[in-house]
Parts: C-alpha cells; sequence; structure tokens
C-alpha cells in the first residue's frame, strides 16, 4: 500500500462518518461498494484490460470500479 491508497482510504473513510452522522446511507452504500471493487480490482490487475486502452492503465484501476459499483 503506497501513500496514495492510504490517502484515498482516509479521505473515504472520513465520508463515512459525515455521511453516518447525517444519517446519509446511499453514500455509504455506495463508497462501501466503491472499495469493494477497487480491492477485487487491485488484487486482479488483468480486469484492467475489459477498459479501453485509451485510458492510462492507473486511472483504470479506477475508472472500473467506478463503472461497476
Amino acid at each position: 500500500m503506497n501513500l496514495v491508497d492510504l490517502g484515498i482510504i482516509v479521505v473515504i473513510g472520513l465520508g463515512v462518518l459525515i455521511g453516518w452522522r447525517n444519517g446519509l446511507i446511499g453514500p455509504l452504500l455506495a463508497e462501501g461498494t466503491f472499495l469493494i471493487g477497487y480491492w477485487i480490482v487491485s488484487n486482479h490487475p488483468g480486469l484492467a484490460t475489459l477498459v479501453p486502452s485509451s485510458i492510462p492503465r492507473p486511472y483504470a484501476v479506477l475508472l472500473l470500479p467506478a463503472v461497476v459499483g
């Protein structure tokens, strides 16, 4: 895990905390499904080939869970 991954986790964690306090369950579910998708794509980088080759591979790892989740 590098510093960017840690930053993403912290930002998502803060979003979960704010959403939970305000009773916003929708964002909590959206962030949860994105994290699950991100975890799957991170552990199986071959799935990033589903994204068109015109998109750089580092963006593909983030784009695929966002589209699927």
